[in-house]
Order: C-alpha cells, then sequence, then structure tokens
C-alpha cells in the first residue's frame, strides 16, 4: 500500500505493477492496531460481510526498512521484466503521456519503496507490513481480501500474465483492487458506526515531495484500479449481490472499456489488431529499427493521452466507441518510433477520435494542424514525424522521435 498524503493509492494500479503492494484510496484519518495481531479477527470480519471462507491460514510478517524494501522490490521483479519496464516508459513518452525528460525506470521504483505502507506476497501467502510503524486496520482488510482472493485464483501467475498487456493488467488490478477497495470501504462504515473495532483515530504523517512524484497523467493511470474498479465492483454488488461480484472470478475483465462499461461485461470484449506498419515507415523513410514492445494502450489510456492536451469531456467522448488498439514500439540508432493502431465501434467513432488527436497533436507540439484531413504528415522540431491516417473504423498513427529514450 502506498501512502500519497490523505490519500493511499496502491501501485499495482499501473498496469505493470506492482498488483500486491496495495493501498487504499479513501480520504480517512489513519486508525491504528497492533498490525499483525489483528489479522485473525480481521479475516473473520471479511469472511462474514464477503460471504468467503478462508482455505488455509493466512501468514503475516512483520519486517524491518531494508528488508520490507527488498521484499517489495522482489515482488514486482516477480511479476514485470526490468527491460518490459523500461520499455513502457518509453511508450508513454512516446505518445505523450509523460515528458522525455522524466526517468520513469528509476523514478517508479523509487516512489513504490517509498511509499509503500503494506502489500501481500502471493508467492508465499503472507501480508507483509513494516516493523517500524503501525499499520492501519482498514489496509489489513484490504490484504486479506487478496489472500483470500488468492485462494480462489491465482493472483501471481494471472497478474504476470496480464503484465504483458498494458490495458488488460490495468483491467485485472481494477477488478481485483476494485473487490478489495469495496470490502474495505463497508469495513471503514462498520468502525464509524461504532459496531465494533472501536479506536482512536490518528492523524496522518505529512508526506515530502519528490522529484520523482508522478505527472497528473501517470498518477491517473495508477489511480484507475481504485477509483472506477470500487464503481465497477460497487455496481456489480448492487445489481446482483456478492455472489455475482464472486462469479466475476470465472471470467475476468481483459480491458479497461469492460471496468467502464460495468454493464458490457463480459459480452463487450476487445478486438484483436492487426498492424503492420512496414509500408507505412518505409514511405516516411523512416528506419524502424528493431520492435521492442507490442502492446494494447486500451480506452482509458487513450482518453489519458488525449487529457493531457484537451478539455477531459472531449478527451471522454473521443475515447468512446474503442474496440482495440495495437502499439508496436521500435528501436534503432536514431531514436524511437511509435506506430499505433485503434479501431473503433464504427467510422464516426474514429473520425472523431482522429480529429481528437490531431487537436491534441497541435498542442502538444506548438503548431496548425488541419484536423479534418483524413491523412496528416509533418515533420516536427528536431526532424521529428508525425502521420496520422484514417480508412474506415481504423485510425493509424506513427510518430518517429529522436529524442525519446
Amino acid at each position: 500500500m502506498l501512502n500519497t498524503g490523505n490519500t493511499t493509492k496502491c501501485l499495482p494500479g499501473l498496469h505493470l505493477i506492482l498488483l500486491l503492494c496495495l493501498l487504499y484510496p479513501f480520504n480517512i484519518r489513519a486508525e491504528t492496531f497492533n498490525s499483525c495481531k489483528a489479522v485473525p479477527d480481521l479475516v473473520r470480519f471479511v469472511e462474514t460481510n464477503r460471504g468467503w471462507k478462508a482455505l488455509r491460514p493466512i501468514g503475516c510478517k512483520e519486517l524491518p526498512k531494508t528488508a520490507f524494501k527488498k521484499r517489495g522490490l522482489a515482488q514486482i521483479w516477480s511479476i514485470i521484466d526490468k527491460h518490459h519496464l523500461q520499455k513502457l516508459g518509453e511508450l508513454y513518452k512516446l505518445v505523450g503521456l509523460i515528458d522525455n525528460s522524466y526517468d520513469f525506470y528509476s523514478c517508479y521504483l523509487e516512489e513504490t519503496s517509498r511509499h509503500t505502507e503494506a502489500f501481500y506476497d502471493a508467492i508465499h501467502n503472507e501480508i507483509i507490513l513494516p516493523s517500524w510503524k503501525k499499520t492501519p486496520r482498514n489496509v489489513l482488510v484490504h490484504e486479506i481480501v487478496h489472500a483470500l482472493q488468492d485462494q480462489i485464483i491465482d493472483l501471481h501467475k494471472l497478474a504476470k500474465r496480464a503484465a504483458a498487456i498494458s490495458d488488460q493488467s490495468l483491467a485485472f488490478s481494477a477488478f481485483i483492487e476494485g473487490d478489495a477497495s469495496l470490502v474495505q470501504h463497508h469495513f471503514i462504515q462498520h468502525v464509524k458506526q461504532g459496531r465494533e473495532f472501536e479506536i482512536p483515530f490518528e492523524n496522518p504523517q505529512p508526506t515530502i515531495d519528490s522529484e520523482c512524484k508522478f505527472p497528473p497523467a501517470l498518477d491517473a493511470l495508477i489511480y484507475f484500479p481504485y477509483d472506477f474498479g470500487l464503481v465497477f465492483a460497487e455496481r456489480i454488488r448492487e445489481r446482483k449481490g456478492w455472489e455475482a461480484l464472486t462469479k466475476v472470478y470465472d471470467q475476468i475483465p481483459i480491458s479497461t472499456t469492460q471496468i467502464i462499461h460495468a454493464k458490457a461485461h463480459p459480452i463487450l470484449t476487445p478486438s484483436q489488431v492487426i498492424f503492420e506498419p512496414k509500408r507505412i515507415l518505409d514511405f516516411l523513410d523512416i528506419p524502424s529499427g528493431k520492435i521492442v514492445l507490442e502492446d494494447t494502450v486500451g480506452q482509458y489510456m487513450t482518453r489519458l493521452i488525449l487529457g493531457q492536451f484537451l478539455d477531459q469531456p472531449q478527451a471522454i467522448r473521443a475515447s468512446v466507441g474503442w474496440r482495440g488498439d495495437k502499439a508496436l514500439v521500435y528501436k534503432s540508432e536514431s531514436g524511437r518510433v511509435l506506430a499505433w493502431r485503434t479501431q473503433w465501434n464504427s467510422e464516426r467513432d474514429a473520425d472523431e477520435f482522429r480529429s481528437a488527436l490531431v487537436k491534441m497533436y497541435a498542442t502538444r507540439f506548438s503548431t496548425s494542424l488541419q484536423s479534418e484531413s483524413k491523412i496528416l504528415l509533418m515533420e516536427i522540431q528536431n526532424g521529428d514525424k508525425l502521420f496520422v491516417r484514417s480508412g474506415g473504423q481504423a485510425v493509424d498513427v506513427v510518430y518517429s522521435s529522436l529524442g525519446a529514450n
């Protein structure tokens, strides 16, 4: 769990995420208990309120700072490859989610280690807590839910599998975190109503800003599992109860579209997009080099990309109708290349996205672009090239950047 002041977020929200380093996004004062000693009673609370039964004991261990940090980093590397984490940073820069000067790889690790409050280790079936401070009970409830989830499905195996695709990993995290956050929310209400676990609140500790602080768009990406995941879980529970939410474990969402449009799950599945951009690259005289990343950006990240330079209502509207995408990142001696094809429900949706995308690029690169043109080709500063083309229900983007690193 990550503590970011009055709100706590978990980095598993990032699709590349340390899915099991879980944070809570509820804006309340921190409450404390005797850490691991509280687990048995809180397990009974979760069993009663979530309707699950623990199939095996849940371990809990308190570690000093150095061991805690080492164990947390080991969790990250057990889910995502170091090189893949670096390539994701390159993708984020090429699509405009973060600035070229932001050291994503180092900052992700630094911010994770600096803010992690607690996490569930699915490999060893243990909740890991800091020994140098007390852990809020609602955080423990959140982690206990993850431990019980792990007894239903193999959390580590599924998290590692989902980590290969950004959109799928973000959706997986949103469902897992949404369920845990919903139970956590019920626990908080339970305490506020004074039913049991009555203990005084403590003021949260102030946080110190860092040069590695996540930029707003990246922060929103990390927050997605707690924001949208909680809403997804609550909508299903409100309509059909906890049992219906449990049934979702048989068909876990694989795209952020399914999380955003909860009623459409599992009917609304993303399309498999085929994109071979070699002819475009040859036409543009762009040396493609080696493909270092193949990914799916997804509806939510597409919204964030547009929202970096457009107003939020327009970004949201333009991302509706997303059916699938394929993003390729190439690396050569001259720089990085992004080749990105998005597929839409209709030609009208594709045109609306293309128009918004061109406006976004015009703002991003401080230039004037014709948003109604079906094909856009231009050379930007420092020799960078941009190509946007729409045809039917697809929109293609090729962006060659000498500055991406």
